[in-house]
Parts: structure tokens; C-alpha cells; sequence
């Protein structure tokens, strides 16, 4: 059976559909020039819209931040990257947003801004499984060089999502871009 899914009305389309992610219940749709990720739902055979995280109304993204980028779901949580978000005075430096289920609605846990300097684009990519979660910074720069890049390690406990460990390559290269794909 096919369905066309379209933004629940009221809602600009854009580049409705840029990333998404599924799962046996859940159904992500991210639209990147809306900053929304819209979140479907199946019901009698058909996916039915159940929530849009606004990034704009809700989290304070901007045009050109790109909410929803790459939407990972692991379980009742579900993580948001946001690669060109404005950290402080780093421009582009990137932050990812995690939300959780609680059989009711889906709530913002956590929110994961990169620590290190502009134009990063942490949140290129990221996975998540269970309490970890892997954040690409395909952009950082190591020891002076020019995007070497790293990947940031979280874990939760109970509901506290914590920094665990930075990762880069051992002997970093220029324009290496470790981190551009996690899994």
C-alpha cells in the first residue's frame, strides 16, 4: 500500500521530507526549511500525524540552522541534529536535541551544544542506540589544522545525558573530516 505523507496543514513545505527515520511505531519527517520534524504515527494501515517538533517556536532555531538534518530513534528517544546552529559567538558550530516518549507526548530531555569553535557542523551525523549517542563535528579543528574533525560521545543515566568522551583520529590529517559518518 503506498501513501503520499504532505506537512500537516498549516505548514509551509519547503524541504519537507530532507531526512527522516522509522521505526516499527514512529514515523520522523524532518523539513529543514521549516526547522520542524514532523512525527507520524500508524493507525488502521496509514501513518497518521501525531506531533511536529518546532524548532523555531520551541528550541530557537533560526533559517538555516537546520533542525532536523539527521533524526536518529532508538527505542522512546529520539535524537535531532541541528549542524548549523549558532553556539554563543561560533557561528555553525552545531548542537543536537534529544527528546524522549512518555506515552503521551514527546518532550525535549536534553540539549547537546557542540564545545568547541564555529563552523563545525557537529550534528553532520550522529546515531543512537539506547542510552549512547555518537555526534559527528566532521569540521572541528585539531591541533591547528584544517577539519580534521571529531565525534562526541554521550550517555545517559536516568534521564541526564553527559559528555563521555571526545574522539579524533590518532595522527590527524587536514581535511580528514572524522566524524562525517557515525553508526
Amino acid at each position: 500500500m503506498a501513501q503520499t505523507l504532505t506537512p500537516p496543514s498549516g505548514v509551509e513545505v519547503g524541504s519537507y521530507g530532507y531526512a527522516g527515520e522509522i521505526t516499527h511505531d514512529w514515523l520522523f519527517v524532518a523539513d529543514l526549511d521549516a526547522e520542524m520534524v514532523h512525527i507520524y504515527q500508524p493507525s488502521g494501515g496509514s501513518w497518521v500525524h501525531f506531533q511536529t517538533l518546532d524548532g523555531k517556536a520551541d528550541f530557537g532555531a533560526i533559517n538555516g540552522d537546520d533542525f532536523g538534518y539527521v533524526v536518529d530513534c532508538s527505542g522512546d528517544t529520539v535524537a535531532v541534529a541541528e549542524q548549523r546552529r549558532d553556539v554563543g559567538s561560533n557561528s555553525s558550530a552545531g548542537a543536537v536535541h534529544i527528546f524522549t516518549y512518555d506515552g503521551t507526548t514527546w518532550s525535549k530531555q536534553h540539549q547537546f551544544d557542540n564545545p568547541n569553535t564555529a563552523g563545525d557542523y557537529m550534528g553532520y551525523d550522529i546515531a543512537l542506540d539506547g542510552d549512547l549517542l555518537v555526534v559527528g563535528a566532521y569540521q572541528n579543528p585539531v591541533s591547528g589544522l584544517q577539519d580534521p574533525g571529531q565525534a562526541y560521545v554521550l550517555r545517559r543515566t536516568g534521564t541526564t545525558w553527559a559528555l563521555e568522551q571526545t574522539l579524533q583520529e590518532a595522527n590527524p590529517v587536514t581535511l580528514q573530516r572524522f566524524g562525517g559518518s557515525v553508526a
